[in-house]
C-alpha cells in the first residue's frame, strides 16, 4: 500500500469514528430523556396514589 492508500483509508475510519460517536451521543441523550420520563410518570402515578388514598380509594 503506498501512503496515499494508507491516508485514504485513515481518512474513512476517522469519519466512521465520528459517525459512531456522533450516534452514541445521540443514543445517550435519547436515554437520558426517557429515564427522565419514567421519573416523571413514577411520580405521576405516586401522586394518583396518594389522591386515592385520601378519597379512601377502593382496595
Amino acid at each position: 500500500m503506498d501512503n496515499q492508500t494508507l491516508t485514504n483509508a485513515l481518512v474513512k475510519l476517522g469519519n466512521k469514528l465520528a459517525t459512531v460517536e456522533a450516534n452514541q451521543a445521540i443514543l445517550e441523550a435519547q436515554i437520558e430523556a426517557k429515564d427522565e420520563k419514567i421519573k416523571q410518570l413514577e411520580q405521576e402515578l405516586e401522586q394518583l396514589k396518594n389522591n386515592d388514598n385520601k378519597k379512601g380509594g377502593n382496595h
